[in-house]
């Protein structure tokens, strides 16, 4: 199974489990649930991180992250854009401490990498 813009290898274990029992995950929800579960065992994602210099922390895996830019529409006004959501995001550490705390709540962060997009 290959996903563009998608890498297996940080945690080949949900493949491996669909392989197996291919109704382990009766909805989408439950994958985001699994590789949650396994990117908090990663000892570098564990723990609470600065958000900027707001003395607030954070942890550094989010389920249902705002896009930072409303989405592009034919004719629409940017303030009547909606934006769309990521399912599951990890922003880098220096991410948190460069953004403000307004930023962070709002979504305001922008994702390191481009979204990937399936044909």
């Amino acid at each position: 199974m290959t996903l563009p813009g998608c890498d297996w290898r940080f945690a080949p274990e949900p493949l491996d489990e669909f392989r197996a029992q291919p109704f382990i995950h009766r909805a989408e929800h439950s994958l985001h649930v699994r590789l949650v579960q396994l990117l908090g065992e990663w000892e570098h994602l564990q723990g609470w991180h600065p958000i900027g210099d707001s003395g607030f922390k954070t942890q550094l895996i989010h389920k249902v992250w705002p896009e930072a830019m409303p989405r592009k529409k034919k004719a629409e006004p940017l303030a009547d854009r909606r934006r769309g959501s990521f399912d599951l995001v990890v922003p880098a550490p220096s991410q948190l401490r460069a953004a403000t705390l307004a930023q962070f709540t709002g979504g305001r962060i922008r994702c390191a990498l481009p979204r990937a997009r399936l044909p």
